[in-house]
């Protein structure tokens, strides 16, 4: 959606019905506590909760779902696409409509059916576990608990508000950005490995020098790392948390593979598709498809990682 189209309420409600992740993400934003009147739509049964209910002379007032939807389009949607909640959807967004294959690091000589076979099935996997707000906000919280990327989310979503506004409040957004992710003094600095890949000339107090130009080729270097590391990993650690739908769904790939249970078919999906190498060899795993190279500040982290159950799981050992 464009925020400077004119959008029918039909659009909206199109919109919500048949992508469920936006939805949620839009049902976040209208049962946020600084509006006095709040909103949900429920899409299985087409209809609209209030809080506070609609009263008049103490009964209940009954709104049709076109005047309903109406008023979100002019008095909701416009706010919803220039907040915080309209980026994290957009990030999630991102992530889910990228495909492994497309973001895999991997040599020309190691291509292979299984491949693509364990590749496909990770990409089913993470619309099942990246469906609900609730999903997008685990994952966040299982990057933030990193020493190194913890700061990865928050960056790719303050720089997403560079996405509009005049060209004075972005170059304020922008200093904001420079001082909070570029300086090295800041807490919230962005690993290093990052800013030399868009601007390896720089001194180590030069933040100035990272333009919108180079914030937004950090923001894609940003979003491959989510992708091509961090999702992966998150599919692991949710593996148990099949619903009996999902369990059905996998029970073929468990055959295939002679697996018993069907939350192991993931660490296999990861194993058959290279990706167990990326969480495990630092080599690949900072390197991610723009060949970041590895990076001695991760020595640490890598070295917790030998022990990561995680990692000995799917590394088979």
């Amino acid at each position: 959606m464009d925020l400077t189209t004119d959008i029918h309420w039909s659009e909206l409600s199109t919109a919500v019905r048949r992508d469920l992740i936006f939805g949620d993400f839009f049902n976040k934003f209208c049962c946020l506590p600084i509006f006095g009147q709040k909103i949900a739509y429920t899409p299985q049964f087409d209809k609209f909760m209030l809080d506070p209910p609609l009263l008049r002379a103490h009964n209940r007032v009954q709104v049709s779902n076109e005047r309903v939807w109406t008023w979100l389009v002019n008095e909701r949607l416009g706010l919803f696409m220039r907040s915080k909640v309209w980026s994290e959807y957009t990030l999630c967004h991102h992530l889910l409509n990228m495909e492994f294959s497309d973001t895999i690091p991997s040599k020309a000589d190691e291509s292979s059916l299984t491949d693509l076979h364990g590749v496909q099935l990770l990409d089913r996997l993470k619309w099942q576990r990246m469906k609900k707000v609730r999903d997008f906000l685990r994952f966040s919280k299982l990057v933030e608990k990193s020493r190194i990327d913890s700061g990865l989310i928050k960056f790719w979503i303050d720089a997403d508000r560079l996405r509009f506004g005049d060209n004075h409040r972005k170059n304020i957004i922008l200093r904001a950005i420079q001082l909070k992710y570029y300086a090295k003094s800041s807490p919230y600095c962005l690993p290093s490995v990052f800013l030399d890949a868009v601007y390896p000339e720089r001194t180590v107090n030069d933040c100035r020098g990272f333009d919108l130009e180079r914030t937004s080729r950090l923001k894609t270097l940003v979003l491959n790392r989510l992708h091509c590391y961090w999702l992966p990993r998150y599919l692991v650690m949710t593996r148990n948390d099949l619903s009996a739908e999902e369990k059905q769904k996998l029970k073929k790939y468990a055959a295939v593979w002679g697996i018993r249970h069907e939350a192991q078919v993931t660490s296999m999906a990861l194993q058959q598709s290279k990706y167990g190498r990326v969480i495990q060899d630092p080599d690949v795993k900072f390197r991610q498809a723009q060949q970041l190279g590895s990076e001695h500040e991760y020595a640490d982290e890598v070295e917790e990682e030998k022990h990561n159950i995680l990692v000995r799981e799917i590394s088979g050992e």
